[in-house]
């Protein structure tokens, strides 16, 4: 019997350490699409994420949206987020893990499951069942930012009638990260850019570059300063700026000597 508490007395001191270290971390940022998903916010197990981090206290992001000026900037205050899928013929299994700037695992939940044999109920289901462990931990950042959190907070009230249970109402659940698209689709116009070669196309919405190749989307930028962006594609990279109705990126060129200018011009 003493052995018994001796194990539920370290696995306590185990899990409030846990909490501790992840209450020193201000964001979570999620990816845009998961390795086993095959496609950006698939079944919105993204969106979903997101909205539950957000949920249980986070001030959570997800890629492609406009991320905060201090994020990393002077030390690690950013959690990555993925989740690992190990699903089976008859279960959906899914398991939440948390790493650091160093890719190192910060916090992994328990596995998640789901019987549902539609595919969006099932993800959806077993990732909701996956976050009862970030629940538990009552994260809150210890370096203050309540006004942050208090916005995250009133945006999770304001969704409280589709989001009231992880265990009841699955139907509204599940709608939610839907209805959350559709509102940010009609909040921000879209502006499209076409390089001068007519080999690329660019759309900025709501403050964010995505580039694209024969309709297929090849990457993201990401607004670094207030007048630079931080270009990553599977075809290019450099500094991306606007000027003068165009959007111009310089970049580097293997045995061309200096910076190349691509521009692409407003349709």
């Amino acid at each position: 019997m003493k052995s018994f508490y001796a194990l539920l007395f370290f696995a306590l001191i185990s899990f409030n350490s846990i909490a501790q270290s992840l209450n020193d971390y201000k964001y979570v940022i999620v990816p845009d699409r998961y390795s086993w998903a095959g496609a950006a916010d698939k079944h919105q197990v993204n969106s979903l994420t997101t909205f539950l981090f957000k949920k249980y206290g986070f001030e959570a992001y997800q890629l492609g949206t406009i991320l905060p000026p201090d994020m990393n900037k002077g030390s690690c205050n950013t959690l990555t987020a993925d989740v690992e899928e190990s699903s089976s013929f008859v279960r959906t299994k899914l398991k939440v893990v948390l790493k650091d700037c160093k890719g190192d695992i910060v916090f992994a939940t328990q596995e998640g499951e789901s019987k549902e044999k539609d595919f969006k109920k099932a993800y959806h289901e077993a990732l909701r069942h996956a976050f009862l462990s970030i629940k538990e931990l009552e994260y809150s950042y210890a370096g203050g930012a309540k006004g942050n959190l208090e916005s995250v907070k009133k945006m999770t009230l304001s969704n409280s009638v589709s989001m009231e249970s992880d265990q009841t109402a699955p139907v509204q659940k599940e709608e939610l990260p839907e209805v959350v698209a559709k509102e940010s689709a009609q909040k921000y116009e879209i502006t499209r850019y076409l390089s001068l070669d007519g080999a690329y196309v660019l759309e900025v919405k709501g403050g964010v570059v995505t580039f694209y190749e024969e309709g297929k989307e090849i990457g993201k930028s990401l607004k670094e300063t207030d007048s630079f962006y931080q270009v990553s594609t599977t075809e290019f990279a450099g500094k991306g700026y606007f000027e003068n109705n165009q959007f111009v990126i310089e970049r580097e060129i293997k045995g061309v000597q200096g910076l190349v200018k691509m521009i692409f011009e407003k349709e």
